[in-house]
């Protein structure tokens, strides 16, 4: 028998943040970015993150912004 805990949460509001941070993990892995360190850099950035400088965030964005920094 397979237990899977990752579908029990404590509160409806758990469950909302899971699902969005599965969404992110699984974003990068289909964009071919390591979660970690996309996760790693996100959360160091955020507590001095501006709201209009979110958008600059996303997985895809990240990836590009990275790209055109390391060419």
């Amino acid at each position: 028998m397979t237990v899977k805990n990752f579908l029990f949460f404590g509160s409806p509001d758990s469950g909302q943040t899971s699902a969005v941070i599965y969404s992110l993990i699984e974003t990068c892995r289909k964009l071919d970015i390591n979660p970690a360190v996309y996760l790693r850099e996100v959360l160091t950035a955020l507590p001095t993150m501006n709201q209009s400088e979110a958008a600059s965030w996303t997985p895809a964005r990240w990836k590009s912004n990275r790209e055109t920094t390391c060419e």
